[in-house]
């Protein structure tokens, strides 16, 4: 069964880059995105299931909550897997969250839960 398709969205490039890389290396399909407006588009684009958004909370304009809220409208299958340095800033409560800095390890680890959860529940 192949790897399922990723959206990871981040407005620092370093980071953006660094997750793409991490996760294709792990033979994940990544749709790389540098704000919500471009994510939005692109996941419009993409003909493929979308099952998992990976996306920065803080961002300029339109934050990673408000980019999960409108990307469900469309895929509302997908789950979300937050990044973050300001977990204390936001109301997470119940959502998923990795906080920055992060391991590839701890990153993975984290989309193989919830991928895994979605599939049994």
């Amino acid at each position: 069964m192949a790897a399922p398709t990723v959206l990871v969205v981040d407005d620092d490039e370093s980071i953006l880059g660094l997750v793409a890389h991490i996760l294709q290396d792990r033979g994940y399909r990544v749709i790389e995105a540098g704000d919500a407006r471009e994510a939005l588009d692109a996941a419009a684009a993409y003909k493929g299931p979308i099952p998992l958004l990976v996306t920065d909370i803080a961002m300029p304009e339109v934050n990673g909550l408000e980019l999960a809220r409108r990307f469900h409208l469309e895929h509302p299958e997908s789950q979300v897997v937050y990044i973050t340095a300001y977990a204390d800033v936001f109301d997470l409560s119940g959502a998923e969250v990795i906080p920055k800095p992060f391991t590839p390890d701890q990153l993975l680890s984290k989309m193989q839960d919830v991928l895994s959860a979605n599939r049994t529940g």
